[in-house]
Parts: structure tokens; sequence; C-alpha cells
């Protein structure tokens, strides 16, 4: 993936967090095609499913991290193995958890976080337009 296509991806994503009009039609739109980083618990072998872990803040709620790069993970610090997913398959692995959020770059520099009922209508729509 490009950097101009995380870059917009980003931009999306900002727009989403921020509440702003028509921004979640153009993220399920760039979520297919952008790749982001996720810590696993341990490496998969062939065929196996990635665990990914999910963490619990103070006030309780559980929230799935990931990243938009791998620099933002390092910046975490948390967990030294990862790996790279479609943002799209990224979203489904959040949803099929028990988490309240997604949090993109949890460590900064610009921490985003989108709620779990944004995510489903996201991966809906983006789902609608790959036909899938």
């Amino acid at each position: 993936m490009s950097a101009a296509s995380i870059e917009e991806f980003m931009r999306a994503l900002e727009r989403v967090h921020s509440g702003a009009n028509g921004a979640l039609p153009t993220l399920a739109h760039l979520a297919p095609d952008v790749w982001l980083v996720v810590p696993v618990e341990k490496a998969p072998t062939p065929g196996e499913r990635i665990q990914v872990p999910g963490v619990k803040e103070d006030d309780d709620r559980i929230f799935f991290p990931v990243f938009s790069t791998e620099a933002t993970f390092k910046r975490w610090g948390f967990r030294d193995l990862w790996g790279t997913l479609p943002a799209l398959a990224v979203f489904e692995a959040a949803l099929a958890m028990p988490c309240d959020a997604l949090v993109v770059d949890a460590a900064g520099p610009n921490r985003m976080e989108i709620r779990r009922e944004v995510l489903m209508t996201l991966v809906n729509i983006a789902r609608s337009e790959t036909g899938h």
C-alpha cells in the first residue's frame, strides 16, 4: 500500500472520528485496499486465525488496538509480534471479539476511536460495495 493511500485512509478516519457528514462511506470504500498493523499474541501457523489482544482501559472498556504504520505500533511498546491485514478484515475481527471500540494508533500521536456500532455500519457499507 502506498503512503498516499494510508494517508488518505487516515484522513477519512479522522473525519469519521470527528463525526463529519459523509465520512463513513469514504472510509468504507478505502477499507478493503488499505493494510493496517495489528499486534498478535503469537505467530499463527498456516490456516490458523490470528489472536489479537484486547486492551482493558481504566474505565473497564475493552478496545481492539490497530496501527497505521509499524512506527506507530513501535511507539506503543506493548508487544513485539505484529502483522498486517486489510483494514476491512481488521474491522471484522474487532467485531468478532467482545470489545467496545477499535482504537487506531493507541499511543498517538493521533489516537482515534471507532465505537462498535460505527464499526458495524462501516463494515456493512464496505461489504455491500464489494459484493461480499
